[in-house]
C-alpha cells in the first residue's frame, strides 16, 4: 500500500517538509511527487489533484485525496493505528491533538518573520 505525496521543496516549505516528514518518520510507503511551487506550474501540477490548491497533498492507494498536513496526519492515524502516529493515552493523545492544532493555526507572525530556508 504505497501512497502519493504531493510537495514543494523540504528545504523551503516546511509545509511540504511536515507533511514528508510523516511518512519518513513512521516508514509508512510513499512515492513524492514534487510540485512547482516556486516555479508558477503550482497550480497546473494540482489539477489532477482538485479541489487540492495548496502542498502538502496524499493520494491513497485507493485514489481519495487529502489535503493539509493535519488532515493528513488523522488519515495516516486512522489506517495505521499501529503505526503510533498518535500517543495511545487518550488523555496524552488530546494534548497532542491540542498542541498539533495550536500550532497549525497559530504562529502566523513567526512564520512570517522567520521564512523557512533549510540551505543558508
Amino acid at each position: 500500500m504505497t501512497y502519493d505525496l504531493f510537495i514543494g521543496d523540504r528545504a523551503y516549505s516546511s509545509w511540504s517538509l511536515r507533511g514528508w516528514l510523516m511518512f519518513a518518520a513512521f516508514d509508512i510507503p510513499v512515492r513524492t511527487h514534487m510540485v512547482g511551487l516556486y516555479s508558477g506550474t503550482m497550480a497546473k501540477d494540482l489539477a489532477p489533484l482538485a479541489p487540492a490548491r495548496l502542498v502538502p497533498v496524499m493520494r491513497t492507494p485507493g485514489g481519495m485525496v487529502v489535503g493539509d498536513t493535519l488532515a493528513i496526519a488523522e488519515t495516516l492515524a486512522e489506517r495505521h493505528p499501529d503505526a503510533g502516529l498518535w500517543p495511545a493515552d487518550p488523555a496524552s493523545r488530546t494534548f497532542a491533538r491540542w498542541l498539533v492544532a495550536e500550532m497549525h493555526a497559530g504562529f502566523t507572525a513567526l512564520r512570517a518573520a522567520c521564512p523557512m530556508q533549510l540551505l543558508r
